[in-house]
């Protein structure tokens, strides 16, 4: 699957991987799943792109432990996702 960025997207950088899951705050993927939004998570200058209608049905993994904002002090979840990289077509490869 192709990362096509569209005003329909939520781009998402990720710093580190743990154990091949790519964690994100539950907030954030409750908004673009509300919003309609796909996600593209980009690690290392590659991407994996999560479409709205499979966040209901995609494997993720999600942590019992609440965290709490350092920023507005909410209390949050973490949800995981294994990182597969969208596969590259040549094209993609030339113009970057």
């Amino acid at each position: 699957m192709k990362a096509l960025i569209t005003k329909n997207t939520k781009t998402i950088p990720i710093r580190r991987l743990f154990n091949g899951l790519a964690s994100v705050r539950d907030y954030v993927i409750k908004r673009c799943h509300k919003e309609g939004k796909d996600i593209v998570f980009v690690f290392n200058h590659q991407k994996m792109t999560i479409l709205n209608k499979e966040l209901e049905s995609r494997s993720f993994q999600l942590s019992k432990k609440k965290f709490i904002s350092k920023f507005n002090g909410k209390p949050y979840a973490l949800i995981d996702f294994k990182f597969k990289p969208d596969k590259e077509t040549n094209q993609e490869v030339l113009f970057e």
